[in-house]
């Protein structure tokens, strides 16, 4: 009875939607890898009624759809297996066959840009790519297109990790899973669902976020921007370009339409000899350089007898920023301007059988970068025709491309100081939105846990209470998966921006504080700390593989029991002594040490009064510190590394593993947000 509560409580997660025949998300495919030693969730859509059976590694389990279209079954939870094996899913006279089917852990990999951050752009990533990668690690990369209700498939597919899918992933994922698998031995699957500058409203479902008053108030804000928004956003143009003119600044390219030069470059039988080639997906800056402007592409595919007197979908995922797409020289779609952050919109146009009579079509994209980068941002999965079976015929490959009209390079809304453009409703920064478009096709996919870098955009919005946000995520995604006391483990965040000559309260401070109270409390909750890996001038430090092992080591220690020392020195008490006060702390190994040596520094101590000074420590054992300051006779708190950027923060572990930033005080934040 119990089983049969968790099966129906999930199904009420899932979208209603009408579906003929069978249908899984694309989460299931080739390459995949299921998790071990626990119920595996299979879903997706079929015809009301029908029965639907999955066979896997000598288990059969069936069920039937429901009347709203869709089903679930669980596989019993099976062992380890790095045998490549095939799961079969059939419905009437549908089946679908997923062959290379590993049983391991699979885990989550979420959060703003540094979780994002490739690997190929990672410090010593080419060292990792020209390794050839891991077949027994799992990639599945969730493409960044937000949609208003939460969406059925992603349209990604599973890939063995070699170098060129290992380059394009997460490089906090990568080298996490690397340390995890060679440790282990076992097959790892690897999510990555992350979207660079997201706060972490966007990753809650809105219902969640209304239940608590706190994040309640930050969904009506929205909401009511988004009534007005046309009007608004047309406002915001008007301002902006005024601002651009008086400062004699580019910021946008604006598309002037088609040139006479151009005017033929859609046709079927234009001559596209001449032109270079690139292999699509790809970005304009990698193949053609920092430009900005109109760029056309052209391919020529050749129609399999299942296709042709068909209407088809053309699919070509996401495109930065505008694009005009044809077809035999009849456009079937675009996406210009006037629409809500156009380039996060995936491209999905009908193809009339009226053109797929013959053995072969002619697509051509006219693509228009206004600032920063411009391509085609999906995978190459992504890129297809279908026909109306499902079948699916790729379109990522060598593409033809020549330059239209080639503009300079504008600096972008976002790197001036102008009026602030307002978000509409296809912002990745919208409350929810991101629940609904990168975590809805990847859920309830059964994971061991997830790892998780964000925080950044939450500085600016009451930075203590980022610890009550991570617990309304933390639940609503253990709601999401049916899994209570999902292992997550947290990066906080690293040190950045201007060094500070004396002691200062910021919101980075008070969200590294929360990361640490929040992981404290919480079972099976871990905070890496980066204190000592980030940069002066860019948030997206480049050591990435430092935090993927500080990551894995975690896991190691406190999910798998593997490894004794999970990270850095952790605050156990604190009791004040004569004009000092002293500090033990627990995870110190063979003792605390001071990195490059004595003195230890970043300290700071304050008395009655709240006024902190530049305090002396010094290690007085093998867990304890003793912390002073001549100025403060009468202390009552500490605070350690509390600054933006605490570059000679050097408390440390006998594994150089540094401690978090702390304070033994519960003041409320007194600085600038």
């Amino acid at each position: 009875m119990k089983r049969n509560c968790v099966l129906c409580f999930l199904l009420s997660l899932f979208v209603c939607a009408a579906a003929v025949g069978l249908e899984m998300p694309s989460v299931f495919s080739d390459h995949m890898v299921l998790q071990r030693e626990a119920p595996v969730n299979l879903w997706g859509r079929g015809d009301a009624g029908a029965e639907v059976k999955a066979v896997f590694a000598g288990q059969e389990v069936s069920g039937v759809v429901g009347s709203n279209g869709e089903w679930l079954l669980q596989l019993q939870p099976m062992d380890v297996s790095s045998e490549g094996r095939v799961l079969e899913v059939s419905s009437g006279s549908t089946e679908l066959r997923f062959e290379d089917v590993l049983v391991g852990d699979v885990w989550l990999c979420s959060g703003q840009s540094n979780m994002a951050w490739t690997l190929r752009d990672a410090a010593d990533g080419d060292i990792e790519i020209a390794g050839g990668g891991n077949p027994a690690i799992r990639l599945f990369q969730v493409n960044r297109v937000t949609v208003q209700e939460p969406r059925f498939s992603s349209g990604d597919k599973w890939a063995v990790c070699d170098g060129e899918s290992a380059a394009a992933f997460s490089a906090i994922g990568y080298f996490f899973g690397k340390d995890i698998q060679q440790v282990l031995d076992i097959p790892i699957g690897l999510i990555d669902s992350s979207w660079g500058g997201t706060p972490i409203a966007a990753w809650v479902r809105e219902e969640t976020l209304l239940a608590n008053p706190h994040t309640a108030e930050r969904v009506r804000k929205w909401n009511a921007q988004l009534e007005n928004f046309e009007e608004v956003h047309a406002e915001w143009e008007k301002e902006m370009k005024a601002y651009a003119e008086e400062h004699d600044i580019l910021v946008i390219n604006v598309d002037n339409g088609i040139s006479k030069e151009a005017s033929r470059f859609h046709k079927e039988k234009f001559d596209d000899s001449g032109w270079d080639r690139v292999e699509l997906p790809n970005m304009i800056e990698n193949h053609i350089g920092n430009i900005d402007g109109a760029i056309w592409y052209r391919l020529k595919v050749a129609l399999p007898q299942d296709f042709k007197n068909k209407d088809l979908s053309l699919e070509l995922g996401p495109i930065d920023d505008l694009d005009m797409t044809f077809v035999d020289g009849q456009e079937v779609g675009s996406h210009m301007r006037s629409e809500d952050k156009p380039y996060s919109i995936p491209r999905v146009y009908t193809v009339p059988s009226k053109l797929t009579k013959d053995g072969s079509v002619v697509i051509a994209v006219r693509l228009f970068d206004e600032a920063g980068d411009g391509g085609f941002t999906a995978g190459s999965d992504s890129m297809v025709l279908v026909n109306p079976d499902g079948a699916k015929l790729p379109l990522s490959g060598e593409w033809r491309f020549s330059v239209e009209d080639e503009r300079p390079p504008a600096v972008g809304p976002w790197n001036v100081n102008g009026p602030e453009e307002p978000e509409g409703p296809a912002s990745p920064n919208r409350p929810g939105i991101l629940a609904n478009s990168m975590l809805a096709p990847v859920s309830p996919y059964t994971i061991k846990g997830s790892i998780w870098y964000q925080g950044e955009s939450d500085v600016g919005w009451d930075p203590d209470l980022y610890e009550l946000r991570l617990g309304i995520m933390l639940k609503d995604w253990e709601t999401r998966w049916g899994q209570q006391e999902l292992p997550f483990g947290i990066v906080q965040l690293a040190n950045y921006m201007k060094l500070s000559r004396d002691p200062v309260d910021t919101g980075w401070s008070r969200v590294r504080d929360s990361q640490l109270r929040f992981s404290q409390k919480t079972p099976k909750v871990g905070l890496v700390v980066a204190i000592d890996l980030g940069e002066l001038d860019d948030i997206h430090p480049r050591n990435k593989h430092d935090v993927g092992r500080r990551l894995a080591r975690w896991a190691l220690a406190d999910i798998y029991g593997v490894l004794d020392l999970e990270g850095g020195p952790v605050v156990r008490s604190h009791t004040v002594t004569g004009d000092g006060i002293e500090i033990r702390f627990d995870n110190v190994g063979k003792g605390l040490k001071a990195f490059h040596g004595n003195p230890l520094r970043e300290f700071t101590i304050a008395g009655e009064d709240r006024v902190f000074h530049k305090a002396e420590a010094r290690i007085m054992g093998v867990d304890c510190i003793l912390v002073r300051a001549d100025e403060v006779p009468n202390p009552v708190a500490v605070r350690y590394a509390w600054s933006d950027n605490p570059i000679h923060a050097n408390l440390m572990n006998d594994q150089r593993l540094p401690s978090s930033p702390f304070r033994t005080d519960d003041w409320p934040f007194s600085g600038p947000e």
